[in-house]
């Protein structure tokens, strides 16, 4: 069986004493977007859902237990 070194023990050194590069980071809000939609939005969608699968729900239930036989 041949003796390897692990990839995990190659060296790499870091120049820490002078980086090279500057990061430039956004400011937060430019990082969402510029429209960004409220909270309030998400909760209106979510309740609409809900309505539309409640109101199907009632629709199928009357459709299958109230259907004359």
């Amino acid at each position: 069986m041949s003796k390897t070194k692990p990839i995990s023990s190659v060296r790499v050194t870091l120049n820490t004493v002078n980086p090279t590069e500057v990061v430039h980071r956004p400011e937060p809000g430019l990082a969402r977007g510029i429209i960004e939609a409220p909270p309030l939005a998400f909760a209106l969608i979510l309740l609409v859902v809900l309505a539309c699968l409640s109101f199907f729900g009632l629709l199928n239930f009357m459709r299958v237990f109230l259907r004359k036989r």
